[in-house]
């Protein structure tokens, strides 16, 4: 088993201590075993147990896997698991060591989270996954991503599900069948009059039939409320008879330990109790950084030894929780007698967890300790290393404690609402954001004072990024926020988007200006927006005619998406859009439509903002309709780079290159126009030849054919275009967008490099609309 610590890296995520431990069971447990069976029939499937708090699902899960012989995997989830990316690495860091090939979980080779079919597929050996706390997991992405595991579990391996509730259970039913789903509820977790009897034995209560049976009745066999009512005996030193007539309720209960049981400690324990019910789980080392206890670790154990009020979360007895109904209640207590203590042990708390990484934790524990300022400053401090990551899910969640109003009048919560906008593809709120930010950089001189330089130059990170307004008018500000952002994720954001306004503009510097943007998302490994740096130089070099250097950029994107599901992010449309004109070249055209109808929608998502971005996509997709003999979705893309350019200026290189386009989609348009014709994948290749001053035999000498090949594909590529001779084939293919202009020099070469990536897929053709 892997020896965690309590890092939650956002790229990497490990989690709390425990999050991957199979947590003991302990020795005095109520054991259940008429329970058993029901886990051995759910071998090959899932078994679903699902109650209330204080059912002790976890413990009978735990005591199952003791026994059993197969590897056991178990992670206890996190709200944070409703990221896809964390919880598809909980899962890889869980089962990887399974795997025969050795797949380092963290390393950049790991499988996707999202790649289930491949996680599981290496898992040789049988095994048993645990997924405690199942309630946490709520979001769409993550169940999806679930509902894959069951799909694609082996069939010696065994799937548990622990928690008060299953999210979108209905999408269950589908796998009852298969590979099948066994429910263990509350009523078979609940305590019969034996187990309710050796429970109370083993706190030394002694009871009859009677009271057996009438307190059982009262709680209904929970387990947890049965063991409140034994300890409120076996401590008040009373027999089971004399509160019978009352245990039944659990107000009652709470009053009753707080006389009799948490009467009789002393104040010590009285004072570290209530401190300790602020923390939910904790150790020695945190109770000695937080709450400033000599010696904790042996206190810790004490308390679990002798008061059975703390539990063991660890088989090392390094991490402990106590009982949620008790924890609840002294933590209140302790608020209603030492208000400043309680929001001081929260406050550390928070900041605690921060330094060990989890910032999850932390953010937690400040608004649990109604910290709201510490909570704003810990999502300003982090939301750029989430959202770069594609993490939008939780900065989404945290922003959620503060409510609209909050974040509204936090110039730093509309930064990083504006971030988070941008993210899951609402344009028009990130600029809506963005506008409300800059407007306190706007309403006074001192706002660097008031609301510190990096905000500043954030703000203007966002202004020249978002703003629709010509790209030369973007480039000062934008120029003075890249200058001055130290190195990190708003940098890398401001590079990439001056980059781009600087060559709409006809900016010599803007290849340069892309390239260390480039370099400082190389440097961070961030790789949703690494992906698109490396997309926005690859238009440009490819616009530009470097279209070997574009290859080579979009297949580094696209493999970066690949790794971390960066794929399904709005912020990915210039790497669709890049990849679907390669992938137009090399005749993969089933493959080139896909790519493009993913841009065309991920770019629809930011239309009322950040025209660079639209612009830069939209002229890429038009050059691949064009590839693609696609003259109406062509004329369509056309429209729309025509109403983005309308603010730009129509004097530079890249207005006068749009121009060009226009005119090749509407030569294609008339060139089609009454006409019905194809060319296949092989034709379309030996097209790309024909600019040069190859001979035929050449030609066919570099694509591996014979010369009667290459002839007869010329002949039908002059019949279809309707050309007379070479040179008007050339002309005709040109106005129709079938040939890629690019510096003489480098032809040859080019294609040879295509040639060496493999053939296209066989038997496509060019389809031509009617």
């Amino acid at each position: 088993m892997i020896d965690l610590v309590a890092v939650r890296d956002p790229a990497r995520f490990t989690g709390p201590p425990t999050r991957l431990l199979t947590p003991t069971s302990g020795s005095e447990i109520i054991e259940r075993t008429r329970l058993d069976d029901q886990y051995r029939a759910a071998t090959g499937g899932v078994v679903r147990v699902l109650a209330p708090g204080g059912y002790g699902k976890s413990t009978l899960v735990a005591r199952w896997a003791q026994h059993d012989e197969r590897v056991v995997r178990w992670i206890d989830l996190e709200p944070i698991d409703n990221d896809p990316l964390v919880f598809g690495h909980s899962l890889n860091q869980a089962l990887s060591d399974l795997d025969p090939t050795d797949l380092d979980p963290t390393g950049p080779n790991a499988p996707a989270g999202h790649d289930t079919a491949r996680l599981l597929g290496g898992c040789t050996n049988p095994f048993v996954l645990v997924l405690d706390d199942i309630h946490h997991l709520e979001g769409e992405a993550s169940l999806t991503l679930l509902n894959s595991l069951i799909e694609h579990l082996p069939p010696a391996s065994t799937l548990v599900i622990v928690g008060r509730a299953h999210h979108r259970s209905a999408s269950v039913a589908r796998f009852r069948l298969d590979p099948g789903v066994i429910d263990v509820g509350a009523d078979a977790l609940a305590f019969d009059l034996a187990e309710t009897e050796q429970m109370l034995k083993s706190m030394g209560v002694e009871s009859n039939i009677d009271d057996l049976t009438d307190l059982a009745d009262q709680f209904e066999g929970w387990p947890a409320g049965l063991r409140l009512a034994g300890m409120a005996v076996s401590n008040g030193r009373h027999g089971l008879d004399s509160p019978l007539d009352q245990l039944g309720s659990l107000d009652h209960i709470t009053g009753y330990i707080t006389e009799e049981w948490f009467g009789a400690l002393d104040a010590d324990d009285q004072r570290l109790l209530m401190c300790l019910g602020c923390l939910g789980r904790f150790s020695g080392e945190s109770c000695a950084a937080i709450l400033g206890l000599a010696d904790a670790s042996s206190t810790l154990h004490r308390l679990c030894r002798e008061q059975l009020v703390l539990f063991a979360m660890d088989q090392r007895g390094e991490w402990y929780r106590l009982h949620p109904l008790l924890q609840r209640w002294l933590c209140v207590r302790l608020r209603s007698q030492d208000l400043a203590l309680w929001s001081k042990i929260h406050e550390t708390a928070a900041r605690w967890w921060e330094q060990r990484g989890d910032v999850d934790l932390a953010i937690e524990y400040a608004v649990a300790g109604e910290h709201l300022e510490l909570c704003e400053q810990l999502i300003a401090t982090h939301t750029p290393l989430y959202a770069v990551r594609g993490m939008h899910t939780t900065v989404q969640r945290w922003l959620t404690h503060l409510g609209a109003d909050r974040i509204r009048a936090s110039p730093h919560m509309c930064i990083v609402a504006a971030v988070i906008a941008i993210d899951v593809g609402d344009g028009e709120a990130a600029l809506n954001w963005s506008r409300l930010a800059w407007r306190e950089v706007d309403r006074a001189d001192d706002a660097a004072v008031r609301l510190g330089d990096q905000f500043v130059l954030q703000a203007e990170a966002l202004q020249a990024a978002l703003e629709p307004r010509p790209a030369a008018d973007l480039i000062s500000v934008g120029a003075h926020a890249f200058a001055l952002l130290p190195g990190g994720p708003w940098r890398a954001f401001a590079g990439l988007a001056l980059g781009v306004n600087r060559y709409l503009s006809g900016d010599a510097g803007a290849i340069d200006t892309l390239n260390e943007a480039l370099f400082e998302n190389e440097v961070g490994d961030w790789s949703i927006m690494n992906a698109g740096a490396a997309a926005a130089l690859a238009i440009v070099l490819d616009l530009e005619g470097r279209q070997d250097e574009a290859a080579g950029l979009c297949t580094r994107a696209l493999r970066l998406l690949d790794t971390r599901r960066g794929e399904t992010y709005p912020a990915t449309g210039l790497t669709m859009a890049i990849a679907s004109l390669i992938e137009a070249r090399r005749g993969r055209h089933q493959l080139a439509s896909e790519h493009l109808l993913a841009s065309r929608r991920r770019l629809d998502m930011l239309e009322s903002c950040a025209p660079w971005y639209r612009i830069l996509g939209l002229v890429t997709l038009i050059r691949t309709c064009l590839l693609l003999d696609d003259a109406q979705t062509a004329g369509d893309l056309l429209r729309q780079l025509d109403l983005s350019m309308a603010i730009q200026d129509d004097t530079t290189p890249f207005a006068a290159r749009t121009g060009e386009l226009r005119h090749q989609a509407q030569a294609a348009t008339r060139l089609l126009s009454g006409r019905s014709w194809s060319l296949t994948a092989a034709e379309l290749r030996v097209v790309q030849f024909l600019p040069t001053n190859l001979s035929l035999a050449e030609i066919a000498t570099r694509l591996f054919v014979s010369r009667n090949t290459v002839k007869s594909h010329a002949a039908a590529i002059y019949r279809k275009l309707g050309a007379t001779s070479r040179s008007n084939a050339v002309l005709l293919a040109r106005s129709a967008g079938l040939i890629q202009e690019r510096p003489a020099a480098t032809h040859a070469a080019a294609l040879n490099s295509r040639l060496v990536s493999g053939p296209p897929q066989g038997g496509q053709r060019v389809q031509t609309k009617r």
